[in-house]
């Protein structure tokens, strides 16, 4: 049986599956603004602060949902209506509520990255197969038709044979002082944003590769830790046993392209906007033989597709959705893993996370007491 496949039968959620938000910041009300377009219903929303709960909820109300419980999170987890999760606290308060959630019963959506190192990684991933429920980290961007569509041309052979891939997401933020300058919520552009060159580079050399989940063998990198602890800005090089490059960026005090450009042996495709996905996306394909070719696409809800998505894998007694599966979770928590260590950045909790990071077997499989 495939380590993605449930062991046994998940529970059938509704016609209208019904969510819990659990963090309820700026991210969370984005997955907000589009669940309804899943078919998604927002029965209850949980927070270290109940009254940002209840601020949550009656914001809920404007889009459509109205009768939104507020609590604890102990509070939501324990709701018999709720069939899934979306979990978007700050990094380090993911591993504690996804063990919750499943052994709630809950499908979980997480964002990403899911836990600040594969260790903890690992932990999740195994309790979500133990558990027989979907474990879906959050990329967005992998659930939009534009990510779909490229990864059909490099299947395709559109610029021949891929040899290079440059992806980047950067930004500059001016003062030095919330969760991205903060050692104790692994703050910093490899977790926060370098997780996305990395996973959209993986599912590239996959498509042109047949592989299941890729991950360089070889990884080097160079950048800046700023006065806070965390990255500012860094450059890894990497390797792949296809021996397809890539040069990956990220940075949070440095601005870039935030493109990705895939590198053929007879031309190039270009995704000028494949992070945020605003307006109408485009493609931009060009090889020896033509004058290049654009393809757009309409405006979709992608956190509304991802929550479908999770959905999906629920009913299909699948613990991960093929757009973002937990071998290829596994396989970007190691990368990220490998690219800190690549330039000497350990966060201060990882010495004390390593003794009392939970077990797995902490998490029944499902219909256990």
């Amino acid at each position: 049986m495939s380590a993605q496949t449930a062991t046994t039968p998940s529970p059938i959620p509704p016609a209208d599956p019904r969510w819990a938000v659990l963090g309820p910041g700026s991210i969370a009300r984005r997955f907000l603004s589009q669940l309804s377009a899943s078919g998604g219903v927002l029965v209850a929303a949980g927070s270290s602060s109940v009254e940002r709960a209840r601020a949550f909820a009656a914001e809920a109300g404007e889009h459509g949902f109205p009768d939104v419980t507020a609590g604890t999170y102990d509070e939501v987890l324990a709701d018999p209506r709720v069939d899934a999760v979306y979990i978007a606290t700050v990094h380090t308060g993911h591993a504690d509520l996804v063990l919750a959630a499943l052994r709630a019963g809950k499908a979980v959506l997480c964002e990403k990255p899911l836990t600040p190192d594969h260790r903890t990684t690992t932990v999740l991933v195994d309790a979500a197969r133990r558990a027989g429920l979907p474990l879906v980290e959050a990329f967005m961007y992998r659930f939009h038709p534009q990510t779909a569509a490229l990864l059909d041309l490099v299947r395709d052979g559109a610029v021949g044979t891929v040899t290079h891939v440059d992806a980047a997401f950067a930004f500059r933020v001016e003062e030095r002082s919330g969760r991205l300058f903060d050692v104790a919520t692994a703050g910093g552009g490899i977790l926060d944003v370098g997780c996305y060159p990395v996973t959209m580079t993986a599912a590239i050399v996959q498509a042109a590769t047949g592989t299941a989940a890729a991950e360089p063998v070889e990884l080097s990198a160079v950048g800046t830790i700023g006065p806070t602890g965390v990255d500012e800005w860094t450059v890894a090089s990497a390797t792949y046993a296809s021996g397809i490059t890539a040069s990956l960026r990220t940075g949070i005090r440095v601005e870039d392209a935030n493109a990705v450009v895939v590198h053929g042996s007879r031309g190039t495709i270009t995704l000028r906007d494949p992070w945020t996905i605003g307006g109408e996306p485009v493609i931009a394909v060009q090889t020896v033989d033509d004058a290049g070719t654009e393809r757009s696409f309409p405006d979709v809800a992608p956190y509304g597709l991802e929550a479908a998505a999770t959905i999906d894998a629920l009913l299909a007694g699948r613990v991960d959705a093929p757009q973002m599966t937990t071998d290829e979770t596994l396989a970007t928590a190691r990368t990220l893993d490998r690219w800190r260590a690549a330039i000497g950045l350990r966060y201060p909790f990882e010495a004390e996370a390593a003794e009392d990071t939970p077990a797995a077997e902490d998490t029944p499989a499902a219909g256990e007491a």
